[in-house]
């Protein structure tokens, strides 16, 4: 299993100089993979920076989804 990318490697996937193949390949050999994680979908208030709250980190249930 891939780990976190190392500092080095984060500075220069994050650098605006960083051709996008070469960011695309430090992505592929230096992170963990999407299906290791949970995905949730949550509300629009989470992009919203004037939102806060708790309620935010809650997860949507997929059958009450929220303004889509």
């Amino acid at each position: 299993m891939r780990g976190r990318m190392a500092p080095e490697h984060a500075r220069e996937w994050i650098d605006p100089d960083t051709p996008p193949d070469r960011a695309r390949e430090l992505a592929m050999e230096h992170c963990r993979p999407a299906t290791d994680f949970h995905w949730y979908k949550v509300g629009k208030d989470v992009g919203n920076v004037r939102k806060q709250g708790s309620h935010l980190i809650q997860p949507l249930s997929f059958a009450s989804d929220a303004d889509d």
